[in-house]
C-alpha cells in the first residue's frame, strides 16, 4: 500500500515528511498579533506587533517506525522551518517556528497499548 505525504517540513538538515497513514491533523488557529525574532546567539523569541500572524495546531499519530524521530527533529529545531500544511493538495508553504512548551503526547483512546498522538503548535515567523 502506497501512502502520500500529508504534511512536510523543510529544516536546515533536510526535509521531514509525515504521511497520510499517520493521521496528520492540521488546525489553523485564528491569527495572532505576534512575530518571531531570530537572535544570532540564541533561540527565536516572540514579540507582539500590529501585524497578524498565523498559528497552527498539528497532531500526528505514531503509525510508522520513524514518526517519533521525525517529531523529535522538529522539536529540537531552533531555527525557522518551512511548513507545508496540506502538501498532498497544495504546495503552499509558511515560515514557522515551534511554540516552546506546547508539545503534548497522549495515548490514543486513553490506552497504553494504543498509538501515541503528539500535538504541537507552530507560529508563522515571517510573511
Amino acid at each position: 500500500m502506497s501512502f502520500q505525504i500529508a504534511i512536510k517540513f523543510t529544516l536546515g538538515a533536510g526535509d521531514i515528511d509525515f504521511y497520510d497513514n499517520e493521521s496528520c491533523q492540521v488546525v489553523e488557529m485564528p491569527e495572532q498579533n505576534l512575530i518571531v525574532h531570530q537572535a544570532q546567539q540564541s533561540a527565536a523569541t516572540v514579540k507582539l506587533y500590529d501585524t497578524q500572524y498565523k498559528t497552527w495546531q498539528v497532531q500526528i499519530t505514531d503509525d510508522r517506525y520513524e514518526t517519533q524521530a521525525n517529531i523529535l527533529s522538529i522539536i529540537n529545531e531552533e531555527n525557522e522551518m518551512t511548513f507545508y500544511p496540506h502538501y498532498q493538495y497544495a504546495t503552499t508553504s509558511y515560515k514557522v517556528i515551534l511554540v516552546p512548551d506546547e508539545v503534548r503526547k497522549v495515548y490514543t483512546y486513553g490506552e497504553r497499548e494504543a498509538l501515541i498522538a503528539t500535538t504541537f503548535n507552530l507560529l508563522e515567523s515571517s510573511k
